[in-house]
C-alpha cells in the first residue's frame, strides 16, 4: 500500500496507522487540498498509473448528482474518534463539469463536531461555494 501512494504521488505517502483503517484513523497519512485536487486532476484526464479501464470505472463510482446543464461528482471522507460521535476532519473533494469547464474542489472542515451537523456541513460549504464560482445558483 505504501508503494501504491508513493506511486500514485499521494500526499506524503505515509501510512502509519494499520494497513485495514489507515485513512479513517490519525495516522501519517497527510495531503493537502492543492494535493488533492491534483489527483482528481490527473484521474479525469487518465495520468494515473492504472489502467484507463481502472480510471474510467473509478470515476464512474463516485457520487454524482447530475443537473440539466452539470455533473457534479464528489466523494466525502471522515477522521474521527474512536466512538465515531464526535468528528475531527471533514472532507468533500470533486469536480464540477459545466458550461465554463470543469472546476475542481477539495473542502476540509476541521474541529470536534456534532456528526449529523458535520456530514452535511461538508458539502453543503462546497456546493455554496461552487455556487458562487460558476454563478450556477440552482446548483445542488
Amino acid at each position: 500500500m505504501s508503494e501504491a501512494l508513493r506511486k500514485l504521488d499521494y500526499g506524503n505517502a505515509t501510512l502509519g496507522a494499520p494497513i485495514d483503517v489507515f485513512w479513517l484513523e490519525p495516522g501519517g497519512l497527510r495531503i493537502s487540498q492543492r494535493q488533492q485536487v491534483t489527483f482528481l486532476k490527473r484521474l479525469k484526464n487518465q495520468e494515473l498509473p492504472f489502467s484507463r479501464r481502472a480510471m474510467a470505472a473509478t470515476l464512474d463510482i463516485i457520487p454524482k448528482k447530475v443537473g440539466s446543464e452539470y455533473v457534479l461528482r464528489g466523494k466525502t471522507g471522515l477522521l474521527g474518534r474512536q466512538e465515531q460521535t464526535q468528528w475531527d476532519v471533514g472532507w468533500y473533494v470533486g469536480f464540477l463539469e459545466w458550461p465554463g469547464g470543469v472546476t475542481y474542489f477539495a473542502t476540509v472542515l476541521t474541529g470536534s463536531q456534532d456528526a449529523d451537523l458535520f456530514f452535511a456541513a461538508r458539502r453543503e460549504v462546497s456546493v455554496a461555494a461552487l455556487r458562487l464560482v460558476t454563478g450556477m445558483s440552482h446548483l445542488e
